[in-house]
Parts: structure tokens; C-alpha cells; sequence
């Protein structure tokens, strides 16, 4: 029997966390079960904290509790250190790093409630499993950004505008990757590693998972 692979876009991680009655927390509590192997990366890790501690997002969990679902996803997942080799291919920056994770450990799936927003990657051999949310994206997550302002020599400005124009993507796109890379070479996968190793047992994380409203999910998370 082969064991599907994929990669989980944050914004299910966040449905999964918010109605114990979709699909994506059914999905959420067969990790670590031999159903699937979920992979990861350091990138990927972090933006999925950063997300589900925001909160506007009212996720009914501490800090620390959200930490233990994390290091129990890393403690159950394959770790990936991303190059970021090949040019990027989606429109969103965060999309990018997610195709980028399926492509690298040759997955067979990527979950996600933005299908349309991975227009084009069945070229790479993955297929996506989801349906489109509608309306406020802010809501699960997908369209956090922060602004930043960074001072950068002449040169490098330079030729990130003449990169980035050669690519047809914009300048904060590429920023944005080339960030994201040198987090993922500079933590590499001993971040990973020291989650897992924090990680609650399975019947801890259950336990968990207990706290998720027994609520009605968003129309796109139905069964």
C-alpha cells in the first residue's frame, strides 16, 4: 500500500484547529498514524506558527499548547532543507514555499483551501486536494504579510530589480525568497529537530485536540 505524501497549506492547519467537525481536522489527527507522511521545512514551520498565534484568528489554544501541536507535527513529519533553486512559479510568495517543499520531497499532494492559487503545478506531478475558500482570505491565514523597510547598496537594489524583472515577478517576491532561503540554511533541519524532540505523546496531542470547537466548520472544511 503506498502511504500518500504531501505538504498542508497553513490555512488547513488553521480550519483544523478551529472545527472538530471538518475535514481538515480529520485529516490534522491522522498524522502520526502511518495514514500519510506530511512534509516540512523550516520555512514552512515557522510561517505556521506565526499564523496560528495571531490573534485575530481566536484559535482556542495558548501559546504553548499551539507550540506542542507544532513540535508533535514536527516529531511526525520529514524534514526538508530548501534550496530554492529553481525560479519561482506562483504569483504568491508563501504559495512559492509551499510548491517548493512538494516539489523537494517529491510529494504527492499539496492540501490547500486556495486551489486556484496553485493554478499550473500538475506540471511538477502533484495534485491538489482542497476547495476554494470565498470571500476575507484574512481569516484562515493566507494573506498575512508584515512591512519591512531595509536599506540596500545601490548594486544590490540594482540587480535584485534587473533579477526580479527578468523572472516577471515583483521585487518583494524575490526578496521574500531569497529571505526565506537563508533562514532555511542558517536554522537547517536542528530546528526541526529540537521540536520533535519537545513533542507530546499521541495521547497528549489527542488530548489536545479535545479543546477544538465541536462547531460547525466554514462551508469550503465540510465533509
Amino acid at each position: 500500500m503506498n502511504i500518500p505524501k504531501l505538504v498542508i497549506d497553513t490555512n488547513v492547519i488553521v480550519s483544523a484547529l478551529k472545527s472538530k467537525q471538518g475535514t481538515s481536522h480529520a485529516l490534522f489527527r491522522l498524522i502520526g498514524k502511518g495514514k500519510l507522511k506530511c512534509n516540512i521545512s523550516v520555512p514552512l514551520v515557522l510561517e505556521y506558527e506565526k499564523v496560528l498565534l495571531d490573534p485575530s484568528l481566536e484559535i482556542p489554544f495558548t501559546k504553548e499548547e499551539i507550540e506542542k501541536i507544532l513540535n508533535f507535527l514536527c516529531a511526525n513529519s520529514k524534514h526538508h532543507k530548501i534550496y530554492f533553486l529553481w525560479r519561482p512559479y506562483l504569483k504568491d510568495e508563501k504559495d512559492d514555499m509551499v510548491l517548493e517543499l512538494a516539489v523537494s520531497s517529491n510529494s504527492d499532494y499539496i492540501i490547500t483551501f486556495n486551489k486556484k492559487d496553485f493554478v499550473g503545478v500538475e506540471k511538477f506531478g502533484i495534485s491538489i486536494l482542497g476547495r476554494n475558500t470565498k470571500g476575507n482570505f484574512r481569516k484562515d491565514g493566507r494573506n498575512m504579510m508584515n512591512s519591512i523597510s531595509i536599506r540596500l547598496p545601490d548594486s544590490l537594489h540594482k540587480a535584485a530589480i534587473e533579477l526580479a524583472k527578468k523572472e516577471h515577478i515583483s521585487i518583494n517576491q524575490f526578496i521574500s525568497t531569497a529571505v526565506a532561503e537563508k533562514i532555511s540554511a542558517l536554522m537547517t533541519e536542528d530546528y526541526l529537530m529540537k521540536r520533535a524532540q519537545n513533542a507530546p505523546t499521541r495521547e497528549e496531542f489527542d488530548k489536545l485536540l479535545e479543546k477544538v470547537p465541536d462547531v460547525e466548520p466554514e462551508e469550503y472544511d465540510k465533509l
